[in-house]
């Protein structure tokens, strides 16, 4: 069966090896080119003292920091696409180990797979971000969590506490992993299982040790600070500032509408049901619902104090990716306890027929593709043919409730079936995304001018050359007092040519223009023309 697996992890990146092929340019902007600048920083100095200096992350851009030596901005993309292929698909082996305490093999390998194809775990690997590391080591986590509170072997916990340090230093979001281990211990705490409890204080300790460097380095650098020590400014505010609650309280039912959604409904119904025969589940078993109930209440939690740092519901994004990283196990759970299915209609089910009635309008006023909201991505397609044909939104509404009452009306579920319906339902989805990452690669990216110049750069200019873009042609939005701004904005800043720029560049006033090798402006300047696209044109200032 191991075979069968390692053969399942090379036919997924060959294929999304070969999907890269037909994305030309990075997306996920500007977080991808977050992680390059990162990237950029480590290569150019790879001490510790680089390493904190990346910005939100770390972990990933030290990891794909080697690349650079290609010095090809182009080659040096389509590898670390490469990178997040193999890394993505492997995510399948933890899924596996953590579906084998409670399934058989053959179920256990269909899990991984049905995991494996999960619409935000399979379109990771099409963006220079740090989602397919953070998917792959919260899987793992999770297992070896799972394993730290079920069994007395200490090399769990000491495990344990090494990957939640690392999950946090992919991305700060992996916190909510504290947040998991402190109500697990409380509940162990309850039982009074001392032997468990005292082995947790490897956990803490080899976790604090992955994490104290970073942190003092940040600390001394940023100040002492939850701010400063995190590496973050505005996304810390976001999450922790007091006001706005009215939104944060909507914003909780509009994700927890998400989640509901994003697992096909049916996954996030059977999980409520193992939930309320709680009692009667096993030790493991009610380790397991603790681990995916608190993943999910979390992830919740972030995503709505983010979603709330504008008062105005309508003035923010729904970012479900957020969400969408506890569906490997709210899906694992609807198999393992698929037996807790109920054929008749009660008051649960209607009351998640309402839930859903209510609070979905708001979510299909928002737009849900890649990267934000893969998992929701054939919601999307409907929703443009309903405004292509001006069909109004109430109609997408009856047709989710619809499909909602449908799907609670299921008898007989079985597990087999289940699991085959699972994976094809997530790999369309994936496969939709995919396409629609594709088609806006090249439709709505490939053709651009800040594009176009930043490839003439990378073929035809010094590797080393430094630049200045000129700061007059930043886009003049004020994030706070016009929210809606933010958002309705079609134009792509001329900071997409900083992709292709290998050396430094700064965001910064002409009058420093002599101490750069070359300009990027719109203006009309005293130095030779070296580019010109439609509106930018690329100057040369000094020669290296």
């Amino acid at each position: 069966m191991k075979t069968k697996l390692i053969g399942i992890v090379i036919l997924l990146i060959v294929l999304k090896i070969l999907l890269v092929l037909f994305i030309p340019v990075p997306l996920g902007f500007s977080d991808s080119l977050t992680h390059i600048e990162g990237a950029k920083t480590f290569f150019a100095n790879p001490s510790f003292s680089s390493a904190i200096n990346t910005q939100k992350y770390t972990i990933f851009p030290m990891l794909i920091s080697p690349l650079l030596f290609l010095k090809n901005m182009n080659l040096v993309y389509f590898f670390i696409l490469m990178l997040n292929a193999i890394i993505s698909s492997l995510i399948i082996f933890p899924a596996y180990k953590l579906a084998k305490e409670f399934l058989k093999e053959r179920e256990s390998i269909l899990v991984a797979m049905v995991i494996a194809v999960l619409p935000a775990i399979f379109i990771s690997s099409f963006y220079v971000m740090s989602e397919a590391l953070f998917s792959l080591v919260l899987m793992i986590t999770m297992y070896v969590l799972f394993k730290a509170f079920t069994e007395k072997k200490r090399k769990w916990d000491i495990l344990a506490g090494i990957f939640i340090g690392i999950v946090i230093l992919i991305k700060t979001q992996g916190i909510i992993l504290l947040f998991i281990v402190f109500f697990l211990l409380l509940y162990i705490l309850m039982k009074k299982q001392w032997i468990i409890i005292k082995n947790k204080i490897l956990l803490g300790v080899s976790g604090f040790f992955i994490l104290l460097p970073f942190l003092i380095a940040k600390a001394q650098k940023n100040g002492f600070t939850l701010t400063g020590i995190l590496g973050y400014t505005n996304e810390i505010k976001n999450v922790t500032h007091g006001t706005n609650i009215h939104t944060k309280i909507l914003w909780l039912f509009f994700y927890t509408d998400y989640v509901i959604l994003v697992s096909a409904i049916i996954c996030s119904f059977i999980f409520i049901l193992a939930l309320t025969k709680y009692k009667q589940k096993s030790e493991k078993e009610k380790v397991f619902l603790q681990l995916t109930f608190w993943l999910i209440i979390g992830t919740i939690l972030i995503a709505a104090n983010n979603g709330s740092y504008f008062s105005n519901i309508e003035d923010t994004r729904i970012i479900g990716r957020y969400v969408e990283i506890s569906l490997g196990l709210l899906v694992l759970s609807s198999i393992i306890f698929i037996n807790d299915w109920q054929n008749k209609w009660d008051i649960k089910k209607t009351i998640l027929l309402l839930f859903i009635t209510i609070t979905a309008p708001f979510i299909l006023t928002k737009s849900l593709f890649p990267l934000n909201n893969a998992g929701l991505a054939h919601i999307g397609v409907i929703q443009i043919i309903f405004q292509y044909f001006n069909i109004p939104i109430v109609s997408l509404v009856i047709l989710i409730s619809i499909a909602t009452f449908l799907v609670l009306r299921i008898k007989n579920l079985k597990q087999k079936r289940f699991l085959y319906f699972l994976f094809l339902y997530f790999l369309l989805i994936s496969t939709l995304s995919t396409g629609m990452i594709i088609y806006d690669a090249n439709k709505n990216w490939a053709s651009l001018e800040e594009v176009e110049l930043g490839q003439w750069i990378n073929a035809n200019l010094e590797k080393d050359a430094t630049f200045l873009i000129d700061i007059n042609d930043m886009p003049e939005i004020d994030y706070r007092d016009k929210p809606s701004k933010v958002f309705e904005t079609k134009d792509r800043p001329i900071t997409v040519i900083a992709y292709w720029i290998y050396g430094d560049y700064s965001i910064t006033n002409i009058s420093e223009a002599e101490e750069y090798n070359y300009i990027i402006s719109t203006q009309d300047l005293k130095y030779e023309i070296l580019k010109k696209g439609e509106t930018i044109k690329i100057y040369k200032v000094n020669t290296l």
